[in-house]
Protein backbone atom coordinates (compact mmCIF):
# COMPACT_ATOMS: atom_id res chain seq x y z
CA UNK A 1 0.00 0.00 0.00
CA UNK A 2 1.40 3.46 -0.57
CA UNK A 3 -0.39 6.40 0.91
CA UNK A 4 -0.62 9.95 -1.05
CA UNK A 5 -1.44 13.56 0.09
CA UNK A 6 -2.01 15.64 -2.88
CA UNK A 7 -2.32 19.40 -1.49
CA UNK A 8 -3.70 22.27 -3.48
CA UNK A 9 -4.53 25.81 -2.74
CA UNK A 10 -7.95 25.67 -2.17
CA UNK A 11 -10.52 22.41 -2.04
CA UNK A 12 -11.96 23.05 -5.09
CA UNK A 13 -13.83 20.02 -5.55
CA UNK A 14 -15.80 21.50 -3.29
CA UNK A 15 -17.08 24.19 -5.49
CA UNK A 16 -18.62 21.93 -7.87
CA UNK A 17 -20.62 20.20 -5.52
CA UNK A 18 -18.16 17.05 -5.04
CA UNK A 19 -17.30 15.51 -1.31
CA UNK A 20 -13.50 14.52 -2.53
CA UNK A 21 -14.38 11.09 -1.71
CA UNK A 22 -13.99 8.50 -4.56
CA UNK A 23 -14.34 4.49 -4.97
CA UNK A 24 -13.03 3.88 -8.40
CA UNK A 25 -13.14 -0.42 -9.52
CA UNK A 26 -11.07 1.12 -13.22
CA UNK A 27 -8.00 2.76 -11.83
CA UNK A 28 -5.11 1.93 -10.19
CA UNK A 29 -5.43 5.31 -7.47
CA UNK A 30 -8.84 3.98 -6.75
CA UNK A 31 -9.59 5.17 -3.23
CA UNK A 32 -9.65 8.79 -2.22
CA UNK A 33 -10.79 11.43 0.51
CA UNK A 34 -11.14 14.99 1.23
CA UNK A 35 -8.50 15.11 4.39
CA UNK A 36 -8.29 19.17 3.62
CA UNK A 37 -7.90 21.30 7.17
CA UNK A 38 -11.20 22.19 8.26
CA UNK A 39 -10.70 25.68 7.88
CA UNK A 40 -10.32 25.42 3.91
CA UNK A 41 -6.94 26.46 4.06
CA UNK A 42 -5.67 24.46 1.53
CA UNK A 43 -7.24 21.43 -0.49
CA UNK A 44 -5.85 17.92 0.44
CA UNK A 45 -6.96 14.61 -1.16
CA UNK A 46 -5.59 11.52 0.80
CA UNK A 47 -5.54 8.40 -1.23
CA UNK A 48 -4.35 4.77 -1.96
CA UNK A 49 -2.63 2.72 -4.67
CA UNK A 50 -3.14 -0.98 -3.27
CA UNK A 51 -2.35 -4.61 -3.61
CA UNK A 52 -1.33 -5.42 -7.06
CA UNK A 53 -1.35 -1.77 -8.24
CA UNK A 54 1.29 -0.60 -5.16
CA UNK A 55 3.69 -3.43 -6.31
CA UNK A 56 3.90 -2.42 -9.62
CA UNK A 57 4.20 1.50 -8.49
CA UNK A 58 6.99 0.51 -6.06
CA UNK A 59 9.39 -0.32 -8.53
CA UNK A 60 8.59 3.44 -10.93
CA UNK A 61 9.97 6.46 -9.78
CA UNK A 62 8.86 8.83 -8.04
CA UNK A 63 7.60 11.28 -11.14
CA UNK A 64 5.51 7.95 -12.87
CA UNK A 65 3.68 7.04 -9.29
CA UNK A 66 2.49 10.92 -8.63
CA UNK A 67 1.10 10.83 -12.62
CA UNK A 68 -0.44 8.01 -11.81
CA UNK A 69 -2.00 9.59 -9.35
CA UNK A 70 -2.30 13.46 -10.89
CA UNK A 71 -4.02 11.71 -14.19
CA UNK A 72 -6.50 9.40 -11.90
CA UNK A 73 -7.32 12.91 -9.73
CA UNK A 74 -7.75 14.66 -13.46
CA UNK A 75 -10.20 11.95 -13.89
CA UNK A 76 -12.15 12.13 -11.10
CA UNK A 77 -12.34 16.22 -10.45
CA UNK A 78 -11.43 17.92 -13.91
CA UNK A 79 -8.68 20.05 -15.15
CA UNK A 80 -7.91 21.96 -11.88
CA UNK A 81 -6.46 18.36 -10.19
CA UNK A 82 -3.68 18.49 -12.38
CA UNK A 83 -1.52 21.48 -10.54
CA UNK A 84 -1.21 19.87 -6.91
CA UNK A 85 1.62 22.38 -4.69
CA UNK A 86 2.86 19.22 -2.99
CA UNK A 87 2.23 15.59 -3.27
CA UNK A 88 3.35 13.56 -0.74
CA UNK A 89 3.54 9.93 -0.41
CA UNK A 90 4.12 6.67 2.05
CA UNK A 91 5.26 3.16 1.10
CA UNK A 92 4.45 0.94 3.40
CA UNK A 93 5.71 -1.48 1.87
CA UNK A 94 9.30 -0.29 2.25
CA UNK A 95 8.46 0.11 6.26
CA UNK A 96 10.42 -2.39 8.16
CA UNK A 97 7.72 -2.84 11.15
CA UNK A 98 4.83 -2.79 8.82
CA UNK A 99 5.83 -4.43 5.59
CA UNK A 100 2.87 -3.18 2.93
CA UNK A 101 -0.04 -1.88 4.91
CA UNK A 102 -0.75 0.82 7.52
CA UNK A 103 -3.66 -1.55 9.46
CA UNK A 104 -4.14 -5.16 9.48
CA UNK A 105 -7.09 -6.19 8.01
CA UNK A 106 -9.50 -8.98 9.11
CA UNK A 107 -11.17 -11.72 7.32
CA UNK A 108 -15.04 -11.47 7.31
CA UNK A 109 -16.24 -12.91 10.67
CA UNK A 110 -12.68 -13.18 12.32
CA UNK A 111 -12.98 -9.71 14.56
CA UNK A 112 -16.49 -10.85 16.20
CA UNK A 113 -15.66 -14.65 16.13
CA UNK A 114 -11.90 -14.25 17.94
CA UNK A 115 -11.67 -10.96 18.71
CA UNK A 116 -11.19 -11.13 22.59
CA UNK A 117 -8.89 -13.77 21.85
CA UNK A 118 -6.59 -11.32 19.89
CA UNK A 119 -6.06 -9.32 23.10
CA UNK A 120 -5.74 -11.80 25.99
CA UNK A 121 -3.05 -12.19 28.14
CA UNK A 122 -1.06 -15.13 27.27
CA UNK A 123 0.94 -15.51 30.56
CA UNK A 124 3.09 -12.72 31.17
CA UNK A 125 2.61 -11.21 28.26
CA UNK A 126 -0.03 -8.87 27.27
CA UNK A 127 -0.75 -7.65 23.37
CA UNK A 128 -2.24 -4.32 22.81
CA UNK A 129 -1.72 -2.46 19.79
CA UNK A 130 -3.85 -1.26 16.90
CA UNK A 131 -5.19 -4.64 15.96
CA UNK A 132 -6.19 -5.38 19.47
CA UNK A 133 -8.60 -2.27 19.53
CA UNK A 134 -12.07 -2.67 19.83
CA UNK A 135 -13.06 0.77 18.62
CA UNK A 136 -10.61 1.84 15.49
CA UNK A 137 -9.27 -1.63 14.92
CA UNK A 138 -6.21 -0.94 13.08
CA UNK A 139 -5.73 2.49 13.55
CA UNK A 140 -3.38 5.04 16.13
CA UNK A 141 -6.58 5.62 17.86
CA UNK A 142 -7.36 2.37 18.57
CA UNK A 143 -3.77 1.59 19.60
CA UNK A 144 -3.51 4.54 22.13
CA UNK A 145 -7.17 3.11 23.47
CA UNK A 146 -5.39 -0.30 23.44
CA UNK A 147 -2.94 0.85 25.10
CA UNK A 148 -4.97 2.59 27.76
CA UNK A 149 -6.87 -0.98 28.48
CA UNK A 150 -3.79 -3.26 28.94
CA UNK A 151 -0.87 -1.16 30.87
CA UNK A 152 -3.06 -0.99 34.37
CA UNK A 153 -3.15 -4.93 33.63
CA UNK A 154 -0.14 -5.46 32.66
CA UNK A 155 1.37 -3.15 35.36
CA UNK A 156 -0.78 -4.50 38.23
CA UNK A 157 2.71 -7.45 38.83
CA UNK A 158 4.96 -4.80 39.18
CA UNK A 159 2.26 -2.75 41.78
CA UNK A 160 1.88 -6.07 44.39
CA UNK A 161 5.74 -6.91 43.76
CA UNK A 162 6.51 -3.42 45.08
CA UNK A 163 3.93 -3.82 47.96
CA UNK A 164 6.14 -7.07 48.92
CA UNK A 165 9.23 -5.29 48.73
CA UNK A 166 8.30 -2.17 50.52
CA UNK A 167 6.13 -3.95 53.11
CA UNK A 168 3.60 -0.81 52.43
CA UNK A 169 0.55 -2.60 50.89
CA UNK A 170 -0.24 0.77 49.58
CA UNK A 171 3.05 0.83 47.49
CA UNK A 172 2.23 0.93 43.80
CA UNK A 173 -1.77 1.78 44.26
CA UNK A 174 -3.75 4.63 43.03
CA UNK A 175 -4.50 6.87 45.73
CA UNK A 176 -7.44 6.52 48.15
CA UNK A 177 -10.56 7.47 46.17
CA UNK A 178 -8.92 6.87 43.25
CA UNK A 179 -8.91 3.56 40.83
CA UNK A 180 -6.34 2.47 38.68
CA UNK A 181 -8.08 1.42 35.83
CA UNK A 182 -8.11 -2.11 35.86
CA UNK A 183 -10.57 -3.20 38.92
CA UNK A 184 -13.79 -3.15 38.93
CA UNK A 185 -14.57 -1.11 42.58
CA UNK A 186 -15.92 2.10 42.38
CA UNK A 187 -14.15 3.14 45.36
CA UNK A 188 -10.85 1.79 44.53
CA UNK A 189 -11.00 -0.53 47.87
CA UNK A 190 -8.99 -3.96 46.84
CA UNK A 191 -7.61 -2.68 43.90
CA UNK A 192 -5.34 -4.35 42.42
Amino acid sequence: MIKFQVGYETPFWREAGLSGFVLSLDDAFNVAFDNSPSDGSCGVIVGFLEGAHARTATGLPAEERHKTVIDALVKYFGPRAAEPFDIVEQDWMAEEFTRGCYEGRLGAGVWTQYGPALAAPVGRIHWAGAETSDVWNGYIDGAVRSGRRRSPRASRPFRRAAARSTGSPSAGRPAAGSRCGCCPTASGTGCC
